[in-house]
C-alpha cells in the first residue's frame, strides 16, 4: 500500500485499530498522523477520547493501558504515539500481545520516523494481520516533479512541466519543504491557476531564467553564450545557487548522458523509461548526447569531480565559489 492508497482508505472510512507508520520520509508519516489528530474525532469528543503520547516519555505498558480504555460519550478513542522511534527498542516486543488482539474501539497510531520495524519480528507480523504497517519511502529525484504536480492538482491548482521541474531541481526531495513552498504559492494564487515560472520566481524566489535547469539546457545544446550568462548570474547570487548543489546536478546530468552513449538503442521512449525521466526532460540529455562525444562527457565528469574537490578547499587557493562555477562552465563546453 502506497501513501495515496493508504490516505484514500482512511478517508473513505476503512479504519484499522493499529497503524504503524515508519520509514525515511517524515512528510508522509506526518500527513497520516495529522489526519487522525485533526479529523478522526469530532472536536467535542477529543478531550476525553484523544491522547497524544511521545516515545521519549512513555513505554509500551503505558501505551497499552491507554489503548485499552473505552471511549467516553463517543464510539471511538484515538491514541497517537509521536516520535515512537524514541521508545526503548528492547521493549517494543511487549506491544506484540496487544497487536495480536487490539481493542476495536481504539485507533492506535505510531509515528516511527527514520527507522523501520523489522518485518520478521512478531510485532510487525501481528500489526500486518490486525492493522496497517506502512513504510514511507523517500521519493527519487525524478519523481518529485510529478509529486508536486499531483499535490497541486489535489488542491485544485495546476503547474507547467517546466515550473514543476524547476521546483524539483532546486528543492530536492524534501517533501515537507516543497509542500511549504507550494502552500506559499496557493496563498497568493486563486484556485484553478496554472503555476508557471513567473509564479515560482515571484513567490518562492527561484529565477525562471537563471537557474540550474536552464543552465543544463544551455550546456546540453552547447549554447556557450547562454550558459556563460547563466553561470555569471548564478555566481553573482551564489547563496541562492550553492555550488555543491549545482555540481551534484551537473554530475547527474553528464552521468546520464554518458549512459545514453552506452545504450544499444536511440529510441527516446526506451531511453526515457530506462533513465526514469519524462520525454520533456529527455530533450536536454539527447541534445548533449548529440553535441558531446563520449570522450568529452568523460572529461566533463572528471572536471566536475575536480571542481567539487576544489570547492571543498583542495588546491583551490583564494578562488571563490563564484569563480569556480564560471571557470567550470567554460571548460565543460570547450
Amino acid at each position: 500500500m502506497n501513501f495515496d492508497q493508504l490516505k484514500y482508505s482512511i478517508e473513505r472510512g476503512d479504519i484499522k485499530p493499529i497503524y504503524w507508520l515508519d520509514g525515511d520520509e517524515p512528510y508522509f508519516i506526518d500527513e497520516i498522523t495529522s489526519y487522525f489528530t485533526d479529523r478522526y474525532l469530532d472536536v467535542s469528543e477529543r478531550d476525553f477520547n484523544q491522547d497524544v503520547l511521545y516515545g521519549r516519555d512513555t513505554d509500551p505498558g503505558v501505551i497499552m493501558e491507554m489503548a485499552r480504555q473505552f471511549p467516553m460519550m463517543a464510539e471511538k478513542r484515538l491514541v497517537v504515539v509521536k516520535e515512537a522511534q524514541a521508545i526503548d527498542a528492547r521493549k517494543l516486543d511487549d506491544l506484540t500481545a496487544y497487536a495480536k488482539s487490539p481493542v476495536e474501539t481504539t485507533v492506535l497510531v505510531f509515528a516511527y520516523k527514520g527507522k523501520k520495524l523489522d518485518k520478521r519480528k512478531g510485532l510487525a507480523k501481528a500489526i500486518s494481520k490486525t492493522g496497517v504497517h506502512f513504510t514511507a519511502q523517500k521519493l527519487y529525484p525524478n519523481q518529485v516533479a510529478d509529486w508536486a504536480t499531483k499535490f497541486l492538482h489535489h488542491k485544485k491548482y495546476d503547474i507547467t512541466s517546466n515550473a514543476a521541474q524547476l521546483l524539483a531541481e532546486y528543492l530536492g526531495t524534501d517533501l515537507g519543504k516543497i509542500a511549504n513552498e507550494l502552500n506559499k504559492l496557493m496563498i497568493n494564487l486563486e484556485p484553478g491557476h496554472k503555476v508557471n515560472g513567473d509564479d515560482i520566481e515571484k513567490y518562492i524566489g527561484i529565477s525562471k531564467d537563471y537557474n540550474v535547469f536552464e543552465l543544463i539546457n544551455a550546456l546540453g545544446n552547447r549554447n556557450i553564450s547562454k550558459a556563460n550568462t547563466i553561470a555569471k548570474y548564478m555566481g553573482d547570487n551564489i547563496k541562492d545557487n550553492p555550488l555543491p548543489m549545482v555540481l551534484s546536478l551537473l554530475a547527474t546530468f553528464f552521468g546520464k548522458v554518458m549512459a545514453i552513449h552506452f545504450e544499444k538503442t536511440v529510441n527516446r521512449t526506451d531511453i526515457a523509461n530506462k533513465l526514469g525521466m519524462s520525454m520533456y526532460i529527455l530533450n536536454d540529455y539527447m541534445a548533449a548526447y548529440q553535441n558531446y562525444p563520449a570522450s568529452k562527457i568523460f572529461e566533463n565528469i572528471s572536471l566536475i569531480r575536480d571542481y567539487d574537490m576544489r570547492s571543498k578547499g583542495v588546491n583551490s587557493g583564494d578562488v571563490t565559489d563564484s569563480e569556480l562555477l564560471r571557470e567550470l562552465i567554460y571548460l565543460l563546453m570547450h
